[in-house]
């Protein structure tokens, strides 16, 4: 065929990949500039594609499901609406590639380079993205749902008990997604541990049940998302923007989340905060209803109007933090109140303070605790 050239460069030294899948063939395939919609069969199964060269190509909706794409190259192609369901493009390279509606279902997208690409309403439904490049990528209205961003997570790891994972330990395979544009899009049941999401976009993103172990999320937005059972344990979430979140039953244990926003009525329901750093965090309004907060530190938290019915308050820093209008209707004998300005509206249980201080009635009929000490 006259689309097949023989190449006898070695690997590019910065390409770290598997060694599975390091070894090039003799032949690869070369459709660089073509237009490849013009083909009479568009469910097309091209020979040689593994470390193909693709770039530039036109190849809107074509239908290239399972195909072996290692290595290829697809800098600059157009592949709107395509199918690479089910595909092998583990080191693949889609700098810039317009993947646009592209259906991934369950491809393998390990260690590649998808920086500065559009996948904006893409399928990547349990797809495989440990290792992978996505820096300033858009993935607009993408759906992740149980996709594999992530480091693996050892199975005997205890994620909600006392042992916990060391500082110090960064396991490998988490995606690169820094800058990313991810509004609105679907991560739940999604693995993104050690995965780097700074200054990424997700705005309105769901993630229940997503698992984010060590993961960073520096100065993200993660405003108004749904995150119901997320588990962060260890992440750091330092000036991120959690405002309007929903984050019933998540688990945030020992999170860095100094200077955190969490304004704007966050649902923190029963979440887990234990050993959390919430240094100078903006907790204005949010429930924090059957939290546990032991041993968090708030030192210096802005959590004027929070709602702390019944939340555990065990060892907990609350040194400076701004409590006007709050609602302490908990057990406040194993906290130091000390440093805090108790006299400015401030609602607590009848028993954990002397005399003086009004108590407030029970709770609106209908609120349960939903487990048992």
């Amino acid at each position: 065929m006259s689309n097949i050239v023989t190449v006898a460069q070695k690997l590019p030294a910065k390409l770290q990949l598997p060694a599975d899948i390091k070894t090039m063939p003799e032949e690869i395939s070369n459709y660089e500039n073509w237009d490849l919609t013009r083909m009479p069969n568009l469910n097309l199964r091209l020979e040689n594609t593994a470390w193909g060269n693709f770039n530039n190509a036109q190849m809107q909706r074509l239908n290239m499901a399972g195909c072996d794409l290692r290595c290829a190259e697809f800098t600059g192609a157009n592949l709107e609406g395509a199918n690479l369901s089910g595909s092998d493009l583990r080191g693949a390279k889609l700098q810039g590639a317009n993947l646009t509606g592209i259906n991934l279902h369950g491809a393998d997208l390990s260690h590649a380079d998808l920086r500065d690409a559009l996948l904006s309403r893409a399928t990547l439904v349990s797809a495989v993205l440990q290792g992978a490049n996505l820096e300033n990528a858009t993935l607009e209205s993408a759906n992740l749902y149980h996709a594999n961003l992530g480091a693996t997570i050892p199975e005997d790891l205890d994620l909600t008990g006392e042992t916990t994972l060391s500082w110090t330990l960064v396991l490998p395979g988490g995606a690169n997604l820094l800058n990313a544009n991810l509004k609105g899009v679907n991560l739940s049941g999604a693995n993104l541990s050690f995965a780097q999401l700074g200054f990424a976009d997700l705005s309105g993103a769901t993630l229940t049940g997503a698992v984010g172990i060590g993961a960073s999320f520096f100065r993200t937005n993660l405003s108004r998302i749904q995150a119901g059972e997320l588990i962060l344990t260890r992440a750091t979430l330092t000036r991120a923007n959690l405002a309007g979140a929903y984050l019933r039953e998540a688990i945030l244990r020992q999170c860095e989340m100094s200077r955190c926003n969490l304004s704007g009525r966050v649902d923190l329901y029963e979440a887990n905060l234990v050993e959390a750093t919430m240094v100078g965090a903006d907790l204005t309004g949010v429930s924090l209803t059957f939290a546990n907060l032991t041993r968090t530190d708030l030192n210096r938290a802005q959590m004027a109007g929070a709602e702390l019915f019944e939340a555990t308050l065990c060892g907990t820093i609350l040194d400076g933090a701004d409590l006007r209008e709050a609602n302490l209707w908990t057990d406040i004998s194993q906290v130091d109140l000390s440093g805090v300005e108790l006299r400015q509206g401030v609602k607590i249980k009848p028993q954990a303070v002397d005399a003086a201080t009004r108590p407030v009635p029970p709770p609106p009929v209908g609120l349960r605790r939903r487990w048992v000490d």
